[in-house]
């Protein structure tokens, strides 16, 4: 159950990074 619950997390910490790593691509040229 704990595993489980810290595999969620980090999958979800890594989807989180990604969208944020994104947002830098599309608006750090317009900045």
């Amino acid at each position: 159950m704990y595993v489980f619950k810290c595999f969620v997390s980090e999958s979800n910490f890594k989807l989180l990074y990604g969208f944020l790593i994104r947002n830098l691509e599309l608006f750090g040229p317009s900045i």
